[in-house]
């Protein structure tokens, strides 16, 4: 979970300026779940990005032929 990390737990509460006072109002409530809904938005793009990257490295000429002479190699080891 990003928010449980000890590196970024600070940097998102400073970042969203939450203190111990300000956590009690209703008004902060919103503004966490706000600030979660953007944050999801965020990973769930970068995710897109990443799955759309190794799709397009998948497809590529050199990545095919890695691949098959892989699968060639691990056949002839069955082989054997």
């Amino acid at each position: 979970m990003i928010h449980d990390n000890s590196y970024l737990r600070p940097l998102i509460l400073n970042f969203t300026k939450i203190t111990n006072r300000s956590f009690n109002s209703y008004t902060s409530i919103i503004y966490l779940l706000l600030v979660a809904l953007i944050l999801y938005i965020v990973c769930a793009f970068i995710e897109y990005l990443r799955i759309a990257i190794f799709k397009f490295i998948y497809n590529r000429k050199i990545s095919t032929k890695v691949r098959e002479k892989y699968y060639k190699y691990l056949n002839n080891l069955k082989t054997d």
